[in-house]
């Protein structure tokens, strides 16, 4: 059987191991007003996120459009 201190010691190392060393790419983070290249090279501009689907207007197109997160991950996103 462990003591207390022993089993407190061994949390401590094991919260050590899970923790990430470096802080995590915000890069890859989605947000309304970023703009993106579609599959086909047309600018797209990020309306609106929430976690299932990205709401966006393509350039030249009245209506807005709507994809998954998995689908919008394909665009490319255009540093201004």
């Amino acid at each position: 059987m462990c003591t207390d201190q022993e089993l407190l010691k061994r949390w401590k190392s094991i919260l050590q191991r899970n923790t990430p060393k470096a802080p995590a790419d915000r890069s890859a983070e989605i947000i309304p007003g970023k703009k993106y290249r579609d599959g086909r090279g047309r600018m797209v501009t990020v309306l609106s996120v929430s976690p299932h689907k990205i709401t966006f207007s393509r350039e030249g197109c009245e209506k807005d459009c709507e994809l998954s997160r998995k689908e919008f991950y394909k665009f490319i996103e255009v540093q201004l």
